[in-house]
C-alpha cells in the first residue's frame, strides 16, 4: 500500500510505524507526522537521514503537524513538490 500513496501522515505508533515512515522517506514521498507521542512525535519536523531526495527542495523532512487541519493544508501546500518515485531495483542485465 505504501509504494501506491501520494503521502504518508503518522500519528504517535510504535516500531511498525518507525518502519513505515522510513520506507516512506526512502520511497520519496511526503512525509507528515503528528506532534504526539510516539515516533510521529519524534521525528516531526526533522530529517529521518541526510540523503538529498529532492534538490530543489531545501526544507525536505518529516513535516510536524499539531492537528487535522494542519496535516490538510501541509498536504494541500506540499503534495505537488513531491513527484519523485521510487523505480524499484534495476537487475544487471
Amino acid at each position: 500500500m505504501l509504494a501506491q500513496a501520494d503521502a504518508v501522515v503518522a500519528i504517535g505508533g510504535g516500531a511498525g510505524t518507525l518502519a513505515e515512515m522510513a520506507l516512506a522517506w526512502a520511497m520519496y514521498r511526503l512525509v507528515i507526522a503528528l506532534r504526539t507521542d510516539g515516533w510521529s512525535g519524534e521525528l516531526a519536523d526533522r530529517r529521518i537521514d541526510e540523503r538529498v531526495r529532492y534538490a530543489d527542495i531545501d526544507d525536505d523532512r518529516v513535516y510536524g503537524a499539531s492537528d487535522a487541519g494542519e496535516v490538510v493544508e501541509l498536504l494541500g501546500r506540499l503534495l505537488p513538490r513531491y513527484a519523485r518515485r521510487h523505480h524499484g531495483i534495476r537487475r544487471p542485465g
